[in-house]
């Protein structure tokens, strides 16, 4: 009876190790995500507004600048050479803006790429992204591309903020994420179009796609993907998967 007692005991302390040991996966992983996005999302003290390259210098060189907007419709913000976006600074690129990375930019802070909030038969105002002419981003920090605001369910096509990396190579060792929409067209999205997108850390695709057209998505090991909406790959687009994707397949 003593043994068989012993026996029972036993098995309900490794039961109980078990659920422990679950929790304390789960206390690990589940803020991984969530606090990022809602950090990226919160409301911040009103931005210092750009519309040129040496205004974007100037203001990333003031230690006392923590919030700073794009505002150059019609004229994009061009980085060339290097500059580093500093750990607590967010940089908001404005609806209808375009941010063109064609040297480097090393980001420690928060970048938020607008999706749009109106349209016309010749314009929508999502803002853009792009990395082209050899250009390179390293991301340590936090990239969102948000959700399109506009109101209704027409399927315009893309009206998410959009990252399009032509080419040009991005980095990622932080956290970048596609936001969902109101419908999916409505969500963040992502191009690699020719060029490099080597992920050594954490992609959360919620937002309408990601597609890697004729360039190459490299998820590293110890990486991870959530793949909750669509991941393309098409025109001799290649995507390698030495990490951790979780969600659905990736469509090839």
């Amino acid at each position: 009876m003593k043994k068989y007692l012993s026996i029972v005991l036993v098995m309900m302390l490794l039961a109980l190790s078990t659920v422990y040991a679950q929790q304390q996966v789960d206390n690990k992983t589940e803020p991984a995500f969530d606090p990022t996005v809602s950090q990226a999302s919160a409301s911040t003290p009103e931005a210092v507004s750009v519309s040129s390259t040496a205004a974007l210098k100037a203001v990333l060189a003031d230690k006392t600048v923590k919030t700073i907007s794009i505002d150059s419709i019609g004229t994009p913000v061009v980085v060339t050479g290097e500059f580093t976006i500093p750990a607590g600074v967010i940089i908001t690129v404005n609806r209808g803006n375009d941010f063109y990375i064609e040297g480097t930019l090393i980001n420690n802070g928060i970048i938020n790429v607008m999706g749009a909030d109106s349209y016309t038969a010749d314009f929508i105002n999502y803002s853009v992204m792009a990395v082209q002419k050899g250009g390179k981003i390293i991301n340590n920090g936090r990239l969102r591309l948000c959700a399109s605001v506009i109101g209704d369910e027409e399927d315009r096509g893309p009206v998410g903020g959009q990252l399009r990396v032509f080419d040009g190579s991005f980095e990622n060792k932080g956290f970048v994420y596609l936001e969902s929409g109101r419908v999916n067209t409505h969500g963040g999205v992502a191009f690699v179009i020719g060029g490099t997108f080597n992920n050594s850390a954490t992609v959360v695709v919620d937002g309408f796609f990601f597609r890697i057209e004729g360039g190459s998505f490299i998820n590293n090991k110890s990486a991870v993907v959530l793949n909750n909406t669509n991941i393309f790959v098409e025109n001799e687009g290649v995507f390698t998967n030495n990490g951790m994707l979780s969600g659905a397949e990736v469509n090839q």
